[in-house]
């Protein structure tokens, strides 16, 4: 547990000198200071004079300087260099090592010559950091490009997690909350933390890693994210619930083990990749690696050759998909949402077999049967409507008509369903098709609605 001291007014040794400005932020700033000691270059960050009465800008800044002190020695956190305190004076600040840019401008001047390997090299410097202050039980609950710092070493480039003005030791029991004006950057900030910054916990520095991981990526804003490297696994970090996002660190950590390991490999160029390739004499299936692949859903020459001809020979298989339902559960979501696309892409081609749409409906009914999310359901069952009736397919209608009588469908997607019926394509049905059928209310008015004779 760390123990945040009261004010203790300080000074800068006499032996600093003034070098320029690094930056000015709303109450703090940092300049570039000589020491003549030690013929040492330091950044050294200074609460505003004008803050200094402030009682909570005060124990924001001395909880910063603590938490430094607890997590000294850590290669990806910025050290502190000196904090020493003087009665004399007036002043707090700390110093810390001098970087060459904080990674939001690095990432942004040298996007375009950054390979994938860098990229996660520079990740995994974070990700190490705020690993380390989890197990100190540590928040840091600013996680963003700005708040890591870039400096060239011996060895190469290092990412460095700095500016923990927002940390909180989960431990403490002095925990003073730090004022509604600061809950963190609202491109990376989670929606609990954003609502009320004492509701933070680690899930909340997970979405905010995940948010940083897209960043790194792409050199993008975190905003609406596309395809790209460990994107499910950015996806599952950035849920806005967070009962919905990896729960631990350790989590996060394995999951981005798994996926580096898949994306790094040289016998498969990720950016080549095709269903059909992956599952090629792929006799024990990594499932997070499937699903990468899955919702990436690259073909070379055919939609249905390539990517779904053999997900449906993979799936034909019943404890296949339930093993990809027990790793996968919710992420499922994304895997229908682009299954359900290359099968309307699918029916709009030339030279793929018809009766293909009976194997689809089929894997989407196994996925309505063995899956507990609504949402999902409700993708399945608008997929099967579509094979069943605008594609007037009839072992899929038969489908359907199980779905039915065997009050498959949950009251809470009823209405969402008929909304689909309304607005779909399906024309020229009678309500003689579904004579055996026991449909719902609100589902059987949405058909009369577009039957061609209303019964």
């Amino acid at each position: 547990m760390v123990i945040f001291p009261t004010f203790l007014p300080m000074a800068l040794p006499q032996d600093y000198r003034h070098k320029g400005s690094i930056g000015d932020g709303y109450f703090c700033n940092v300049s570039k200071y000589h020491s003549s000691a030690d013929n040492c270059t330091y950044a050294v960050k200074k609460l505003k004079r004008e803050f200094l009465d402030n009682a909570e800008y005060r124990t924001r800044f001395l909880r910063e300087i603590e938490l430094l002190k607890a997590l000294e020695g850590h290669d990806c956190i910025v050290e502190l260099k000196a904090h020493e305190p003087n009665h004399l004076e007036r002043e707090l600040w700390y110093a810390m090592p001098v970087a060459n840019q904080n990674l939001f401008h690095y990432i942004r001047q040298n996007n375009s010559t950054i390979d994938l390997t860098k990229r996660i090299g520079i990740f995994e410097h974070v990700l190490s950091g705020i690993t380390h202050a989890h197990s100190q039980s540590i928040l840091h609950r600013d996680i963003s490009a700005n708040n890591v710092l870039v400096f060239e070493e011996e060895d190469g480039l290092r990412a460095k997690l700095s500016d923990f003005g927002l940390g909180k030791d989960t431990e403490a029991m002095n925990y003073i909350r730090s004022s509604a004006n600061g809950f963190g950057q609202v491109l990376y900030v989670s929606p609990e933390q954003k609502d009320h910054l004492k509701h933070a916990d680690f899930r909340s520095d997970i979405y905010a890693l995940g948010k940083l991981l897209y960043f790194v990526m792409t050199g993008k804003d975190p905003i609406d994210f596309k395809t790209c490297p460990f994107i499910t696994l950015i996806r599952k970090a950035t849920s806005g619930e967070p009962i919905e996002r990896f729960q631990t660190i350790e989590e996060f950590n394995s999951e981005f083990e798994s996926m580096k390991q898949f994306l790094l490999n040289p016998e498969i160029p990720r950016d080549r990749q095709v269903m059909r390739d992956f599952l090629s004499g792929n006799t024990q299936v990594n499932w997070d690696e499937f699903h990468e692949v899955a919702i990436i859903a690259n073909s070379d020459n055919h939609v249905y050759h390539d990517y779904l001809k053999p997900i449906v020979a993979l799936f034909n298989t019943r404890s296949n998909l339930e093993a990809y339902y027990s790793a996968k559960q919710g992420a499922l979501l994304h895997f229908v949402e682009v299954f359900n696309s290359k099968v309307r892409e699918c029916t709009q081609s030339h030279n793929w077999p018809f009766r293909a749409l009976d194997d689809f409906g089929l894997i989407l009914y196994h996925i309505l049967k063995i899956c507990q999310e609504n949402e999902i359901k409700l993708l399945c069952l608008c997929e099967i409507w579509n094979i069943a009736y605008e594609d007037d397919q009839f072992a899929v209608q038969n489908n359907f008509k199980t779905i039915m009588n065997n009050n498959m469908i949950p009251s809470e997607i009823e209405a969402e369903f008929a909304a689909h019926i309304v607005s779909s394509k399906t024309r020229g049905i009678t309500m003689a098709k579904f004579s055996e059928i026991r449909l719902p209310t609100a589902i059987k008015r949405a058909i009369i609605q577009i039957a061609r004779t209303p019964e």
